[in-house]
Formats: structure tokens, sequence, C-alpha cells
């Protein structure tokens, strides 16, 4: 699902409907995804949505989400990231 979070989260070949799912999330799907992260999983992103993640994620202090998101690994599929600064992420280029 491309930018649940807002309209400017990906605005990449003029995307303007970011953003769409967040009038639909009500307590019901708060409570799914907060369980969803408090189980054990990892992530495979590709290199956008790692970068948007990279810069959301550690930096939103008290948020009860943070952490579990923050104890997983990211596996990023990129041709175009020499580096991955968010931790525990690790990289396969093609």
């Amino acid at each position: 699902m491309q930018a649940p979070g807002g309209p400017e989260e990906d605005q990449t070949n003029g995307f303007t409907h970011g953003g769409w799912a967040m009038p639909f999330f009500d307590d019901d799907a708060g409570q799914t995804v907060g369980e969803i992260i408090a189980t054990e999983f990892d992530m495979l992103l590709g290199r956008r949505t790692y970068e948007i993640f990279a810069g959301y994620w550690p930096n939103q202090g008290d948020n009860p989400d943070c952490e579990g998101v923050q104890q997983r690994d990211e596996y990023v599929v990129t041709r175009s990231l020499d580096e991955l600064h968010w931790k525990k992420s690790a990289a396969h280029s093609r």
C-alpha cells in the first residue's frame, strides 16, 4: 500500500493519493496494528519504503509502536544505497 501515512509521504511520479487509508484507521485497526507489531517479524523493504521508514520510526520518541518496529531487522532491496543508517538494516543489491 503506497503512502498510508499522509498525502506528502511519497509523491513520486505525481502520485496524489497518499494518506487515503488514514480516514479509515479506527480503534480496531489500531489494535490490529499493535498486535502485529508486538509479534516477532522482520521487514523486507524496497529502497523508497526504507527511506520513508528510516526517516520516521527512529524519531517517534515515546510512541509505543516505535519499540516494536525498532527491534526488527530490515532487509532492503536496493541498487542505489551504499550505506544503511537505520540500525539492524541489511542491503541486498541486484
